[in-house]
């Protein structure tokens, strides 16, 4: 089981890269539609470059070390996705439905790998913090291919 979510979290970062990128085209179409003048919006590319380089290192102390010393790694990487969430933390961006998924997405990330760590510390069994994991996982892959099929569905409407 251990070594099918190591691939679970390394599939975590493979999307967790191409995230920021999905976030910044998100922000800024519901900043054109909000009402503030020259409106921009940058992530904090600083958190992302943590997160990978924690969930790289969780996913190879998940094989090697034991569970109560990767799992201070686990809580790292569910504050660190909590923290990032921040960055949305404003009314315009959140009106945008596809936002607010994706925000509320992010946030199941950080309780999720939050909760992990603190049962691998614990001791006590990680079966349900992993699932949660997996979980993020299938949503924001589905966010991602939604909105891709909606862009498409709604792309001539927005060039009139």
């Amino acid at each position: 089981m251990t070594s099918l979510f190591f691939f679970v979290h390394l599939a975590v970062l493979a999307t967790l890269w191409e995230s920021v990128n999905f976030s910044l085209r998100l922000s800024t179409i519901a900043l054109k539609n909000s009402q503030l003048k020259n409106p921009l919006f940058i992530p904090n590319l600083i958190y992302r470059n943590l997160l990978l380089v924690l969930l790289f290192f969780y996913g190879i102390s998940s094989i090697l070390l034991p569970d109560n010393v990767s799992g201070f790694l686990a809580v790292g990487i569910g504050c660190l996705f909590i923290a990032n969430l921040k960055e949305f933390h404003h009314l315009e961006l959140l009106r945008f439905p596809y936002l607010s998924i994706y925000y509320l997405i992010q946030l199941l990330a950080g309780v999720g790998y939050l909760y992990l760590g603190i049962c691998q510390i614990s001791q006590q069994s990680v079966a349900v913090a992993q699932w949660v994991i997996l979980g993020y996982l299938i949503g924001l892959v589905g966010l991602f291919l939604f909105w891709r099929i909606d862009t498409k569905r709604v792309k001539f409407s927005l060039t009139k």
